[in-house]
């Protein structure tokens, strides 16, 4: 549930040191982030807390404060940033949009904007919203960046897409609510100058001129926070404010991926404590999986562990099973290749940074794949012939145990060998109805063995074909 505080008046000296007072006075609720931002009198309906133009947003914000890993959220504003009231917030939004027509006015004033690189200095996170559709205004967007050495300039007149360029390289486009693979604009400017502190994250379209960068922390000296910097508003603008165009909804995971990255480890975000304790690899022969991969892990709070396990090859090969609670995940990796076996694990949570230990890694060397012996499909008994016998063989292997195994492999129903050999109805199984398939074959014209009447090669079965 957010909690609002407005205070709908002019500039002045007197209400942001007031507005400290009574945040300093009224201490937030455990777990509770707190967002600053300015308020009516800078934004009027565009106001992250009260506008008209950013409810989207407040609704995104009510619906996954749990899964950003804190009990409840506080939208702060103020008339004017001074150091005082920023000293209360976790993360500042910023902004220069007034309406759909005009930018904030007057803009970021010097002190201001030393304020805001102070707090940031100090290690809070900050969201800078630059938009570029006033290119008769252009202060306005340029004091938002300038606390961070970078400039932005110009206007796409028109509606425009931003590509990123590789989503999974970045938290911001890559994290836990959604891959960002794009972003569209509406008379958006651009970054021109990056500075020395960030690094881009999407291009316009238009002039290939960045639209989305990012600071990391300590970037700014010791102990500083992050900042993520977007030089247009539309994507987080309300859908139905702006007709044909979906805003926010389309970029809700820009949003919360953003407010993720900034306040992680910040109160209220549990710290991580699920540690790896290591993997063990063994051999299987199981319908087609030919390696199992065990963990052991242990959770400081003796939560339940959850276990994700991925197999690699280079490029070429990759497969992930989980997340999941049982700690062991069987693959069928590519015979005598050296594969990269990686299982992370959590409790579940949303706690930030992952422990240190969280992922196990080893590599392993699959075994060559076992000899092919030419056998005649069906031929349980191994008399290298295919009569009713072997379907005796099969029931009585099912429901007898006599024969105690089947032939190949290490003789079980689930062996890939004996599957291939005895499995008639081709599902990836040896029971009941595949001696019914035989025995069809053998007397009412049913169909032949899946690999045919003659001799083939079968992987883990022993040579046994003609008499």
């Amino acid at each position: 549930m957010s909690t609002t505080l407005s205070v709908l008046s002019p500039r002045t000296v007197f209400f942001p040191v007031l507005l400290a007072a009574l945040a300093a006075a009224r201490p937030a609720p455990a777990g509770t982030l707190r967002i600053g931002t300015l308020d009516a009198s800078s934004h009027g309906p565009a106001a992250v807390a009260t506008g008209f133009l950013t409810g989207d947003l407040r609704d995104s914000l009510d619906g996954h404060i749990g899964e950003l890993g804190f009990d409840g959220y506080e939208l702060l504003e103020a008339p004017a940033l001074t150091e005082e009231f920023l000293s209360g917030v976790d993360i500042v939004i910023l902004h220069n949009v007034y309406d759909n027509h005009n930018p904030m006015s007057p803009p970021l004033s010097e002190e201001e904007q030393g304020a805001l690189l102070e707090r940031v200095l100090a290690g809070a996170g900050a969201l800078v919203i630059a938009d570029g559709a006033w290119p008769a205004q252009p202060a306005a967007a340029e004091a938002l960046v300038a606390p961070f050495s970078m400039s932005i300039e110009g206007t796409i007149p028109d509606a425009d897409v931003s590509s990123v360029g590789d989503p999974a390289a970045h938290p911001v486009t890559g994290g836990r609510f959604g891959e960002v693979t794009y972003i569209k604009t509406f008379y958006a400017g651009w970054l021109t100058d990056l500075g020395p502190h960030a690094a881009a994250l999407a291009t316009l379209a238009a002039n290939g001129e960045p639209s989305l960068a990012v600071i990391e922390e300590g970037a700014l000296g010791a102990g500083s926070g992050r900042v993520v910097l977007l030089s247009d508003a539309d994507p987080l603008g309300d859908a139905d404010v702006l007709p044909g165009q979906l805003t926010f909804p389309e970029h809700e995971a820009l949003f919360l991926n953003t407010v993720a990255w900034l306040s992680e480890g910040r109160e209220g975000t549990p710290a991580c404590d699920t540690h790896c304790l290591g993997i063990e690899i063994s051999e299987i022969d199981d319908a087609g999986n030919n390696t199992r991969v065990t963990a052991q892990a242990i959770d400081d709070g003796d939560d339940l562990v959850l276990y994700t396990f991925t197999a690699r090859r280079g490029v070429s090969y990759s497969k992930t099973m989980g997340p999941q609670a049982e700690r062991s995940a069987d693959f069928g990796l590519p015979w005598g290749q050296e594969c990269t076996i990686i299982v992370t694990v959590s409790d579940g949570s949303n706690c930030v940074p992952e422990a240190a230990d969280a992922s196990c890694q080893r590599s392993y060397r699959v075994p060559p794949e076992p000899p092919a012996g030419r056998q005649q499909p069906g031929d349980c008994n191994q008399d290298r012939k295919l009569d009713i016998s072997d379907a005796v063989c099969v029931l009585g292997f099912l429901f007898l145990g006599a024969p105690e195994q089947l032939p190949c492999g290490d003789g079980s129903a689930t062996g890939a060998g004996n599957v291939s050999l005895a499995d008639w109805q081709l599902d990836g199984k040896v029971d009941l109805s595949d001696a019914v398939g035989l025995l069809q074959f053998l007397f009412s014209g049913g169909p032949p063995h899946p690999l045919g009447s003659e001799c083939a090669g079968i992987a883990e079965c022993p040579e046994a074909c003609g008499g």
